[in-house]
């Protein structure tokens, strides 16, 4: 672990800073659902945007009637989450309800990463991540939206912690226990997988530095049981329900599709193949209208891609300009100004500029590793299907701990 003179320096001082940070955050959560509050559920069931529909529905169904479905589809999306809103539902919770759980689960996931980034660099580093984690303009608004990311990133920051936050590579339970988190992340959404995959990689690289090949390759080989031991059940109800091996969702060739048709343009519109399209809406017994559209969505991306490999590549630039610029997208549904959104996309690239320089400071830090991994997944996997700044929100969450530590570097240069 890195610890800068400015980490020694002002502990007590720090202190009082993480305390301040904490009272604000949980004064500024709180005060959240009053200022962005959700609409009824009932209303969003109906006219919901997005994948909040999706969710209240298959939650609705699923406390109402015990049964994971939506209408005649059983797999599209994956479970993590309405069985979450579902349980809410069970105990009486309602929209406010669900508000002020997810504000409580964004600033527990921001307390665990001040505690990751101040193992890094010290009190002040942690404080300085928790506040920038606390100033995404993304996270003030996700936790307001029936939307699956706050969940999943409490999950991850559990995961990391769980694996990451000693000065030596986990020990094999404490590995196991980090990939059934990764694993229970993945069934809420399904970069979970491949987040935990770059775990069990970042750990295998970490006990390699630190002792002998066999253990490294084993200490990994943990990492991926535990995924598996979390997502088998499900991929066994999905064989069950489905009749064919789903992991986890039907959706994936169905986002392969939407990045890559004729009428692409590198942001999420909804768009299935006409084939496809015409059963998608088709109830059946046999549940094949759902496998045979993800199939054909799949099948005919791939093809769209080998017949138009100039086109694929000039959208790329487009779906990455989504994904990792200004946050425009998910303010305009709120109703904020121009002001608030050039405010909130100096602030993102500010924060972004500080993680990467962050990320290279850390270079030869575990955690640092994982981080840099997981951006360059994201990249890679949203470079072929497509780009929406709220499939960031895990990555800009992870990357304020970098950020932080780039911060504190400044704040101890400018004070010498």
């Amino acid at each position: 672990m890195i610890y800068p003179v400015h980490a020694r320096a002002g502990r007590g001082r720090s202190a009082s800073v993480i305390l301040l940070v904490v009272g604000l955050a949980i004064a500024g959560r709180v005060g959240l659902p009053l200022w962005l509050p959700m609409a009824p559920l009932a209303e969003i069931a109906v006219n919901g945007d997005g994948d909040t529909r999706y969710y209240v529905r298959l939650a609705q169904h699923l406390e109402s009637r015990g049964e994971y479905a939506q209408g005649h589809l059983r797999a599209y999306m994956p479970p993590g989450y309405p069985a979450f809103l579902s349980g809410l539902l069970k105990l009486g919770g309602d929209a406010r309800t669900i508000q002020m759980v997810q504000n409580l689960l964004y600033v527990i996931a921001v307390l665990m990463l001040g505690v990751l980034a101040s193992r890094q660099g010290g009190p002040l580093t942690g404080a300085l991540a928790a506040t920038l984690a606390l100033a995404s303009p993304i996270w003030w608004l996700l936790p307001q939206r029936a939307l699956s990311e706050t969940l999943f990133v409490v999950l991850v920051a559990i995961g990391i912690s769980v694996t990451m936050s000693g000065g030596a590579p986990p020990a094999f339970g404490l590995a196991l226990l980090g990939g059934i988190v990764f694993g229970l992340a993945a069934l809420v959404r399904e970069m979970g997988v491949l987040m935990g995959g770059m775990l069990a990689v970042v750990v295998g690289v970490w006990a390699w530095r630190e002792g002998s090949r066999a253990r490294a390759v084993a200490i990994a080989a943990t990492v991926l049981l535990g995924i598996a031991v979390a997502v088998m059940p499900w991929t066994a109800r999905n064989y069950s329900v489905l009749g064919q091996i789903v992991p986890i969702s039907t959706n994936g060739p169905i986002n392969l599709y939407i990045g890559n048709n004729p009428e692409a343009t590198g942001a999420y519109v909804w768009h299935l193949p006409p084939e496809g399209q015409a059963v998608w809406n088709r109830p059946d017994q046999g549940r094949s209208n759902e496998l045979f559209t993800s199939g054909q969505a799949g099948r005919e991306a791939l093809a769209y891609i080998l017949a138009n490999p100039g086109r694929t590549l000039a959208l790329v630039p487009y779906k990455l300009w989504a994904l990792w610029g200004p946050p425009v997208a998910l303010h305009s549904g709120f109703g904020v100004g121009a002001l608030a959104r050039s405010g909130a996309a100096v602030l993102w690239f500010a924060c972004l500029a500080l993680g990467t320089a962050g990320l290279w400071q850390l270079r030869r830090e575990p955690i640092a590793w994982f981080i840099a991994g997981v951006c360059l997944i994201a990249t890679l996997i949203h470079g072929l299907t497509f780009g929406d700044p709220r499939f960031r929100a895990p990555y800009e969450y992870l990357l304020m701990l970098p950020a932080g530590f780039s911060l504190a570097e400044i704040w101890a240069w400018r004070a010498r």
